[in-house]
């Protein structure tokens, strides 16, 4: 690629994040959610430039499920303004600082305490945790009838479909050729190849949308688990992305788990049909490629807009 060309694409890429970030900003007057605490706790981690995202992503999915109370886990950088802006669109929202989450031997930052946290909520909660990065855009049975079975679920990806043992992962990451492997890739041969954990569960999925079920989970046991790769790993297990593992592993192991259905729920990537998906995770590399995420926002804050008229449905 010339330099030409690089400098084109960052251009394209500004333009189309700006141009998202117009179209969010119409979250902000679209009506407060009407809210029933019975449901599940929306759980995410929220850092002040996503606030308007993190309005986009909860609105879109609670106007389908309806029901449930939400937690923000404050990276740090939200400020007054942020905390009245969300708790005046999510009124049954209480805020957590995310200094004050205990990791334990477990590593920091990465979104560990955001793990960790959602994990200890699930003594008297199920748990659903939704990044900021999401957008619903089409009913979500799947996870209605998970949340009232409280059965615990993860997002798939094309090659995790199935709950597997982590050897049999581990022997299909093995086989693809990327060099050299992202910490995500090791760890997951690690989980394969470590005796204690070879015949456990793991799901190769994405901890960006995920159902935690309550009473399902323990804090103990992803200790035990993060002492062990920590063991074969080192230093490398405290980089971003091991969170991710971790979370795959704790969901792969609960009691009745489940992967959500490919093609219904999916990050967004090139190659995945964005029409065909009731859910997407626009991840950070193709977030904001050819507009897509901007168009879809549109049309949810469109119908977000005519729930909130007066006798209008729901």
């Amino acid at each position: 690629m010339t330099i030409v060309h690089r400098i084109l694409r960052k251009i394209s890429g500004i333009y189309r994040r700006r141009s998202f970030e117009l179209v969010t900003r119409g979250i902000l007057d679209t009506p407060p959610l009407e809210m029933d605490a019975s449901g599940p706790l929306f759980v995410s981690m929220v850092c002040h430039t996503d606030v308007e995202r993190y309005l986009l992503a909860l609105k879109s999915i609670y106007r389908h499920i309806r029901a449930g109370a939400a937690l923000v886990i404050d990276d740090g950088t939200l400020d007054d303004g942020d905390r009245a802006t969300i708790a005046r669109h999510v009124p049954l929202c209480s805020f957590v600082p995310v200094s004050t989450i205990d990791t334990g031997p477990c590593p920091q930052g990465g979104t560990w305490e955001r793990l960790l946290y959602a994990i200890d909520l699930t003594r008297t909660n199920y748990v659903i945790q939704i990044d900021s990065d999401t957008l619903t855009q089409a009913p979500v049975p799947e996870v209605i009838e998970a949340w009232r079975a409280n059965r615990s679920w993860t997002l798939g990806t094309d090659v995790g479909q199935t709950l597997r043992p982590a050897s049999e992962v581990a022997a299909m990451v093995r086989s693809w050729p990327q060099q050299p492997p992202t910490i995500g890739m090791i760890a997951e041969m690690t989980i394969g190849e470590e005796p204690h954990l070879a015949m456990t569960k793991y799901i190769h999925g994405s901890s960006g949308f995920a159902g935690f079920a309550r009473g399902a989970h323990d804090r103990g046991l992803l200790y035990t688990f993060s002492r062990q790769m920590q063991a074969h790993l080192g230093v490398r297990w405290s980089e971003w992305g091991t969170e991710q593992i971790a979370s795959n592993w704790a969901i792969a192991n609960a009691p009745d788990a489940a992967v959500l259905p490919f093609d219904r729920y999916a990050s967004f990537e090139p190659w995945v049909d964005p029409h065909t998906r009731a859910f997407l995770h626009f991840i950070g590399t193709y977030r904001y490629d050819r507009g897509i995420y901007a168009a879809m926002a549109r049309k949810v804050i469109a119908a977000l807009h005519v729930r909130g008229k007066p006798g209008s449905p729901g």
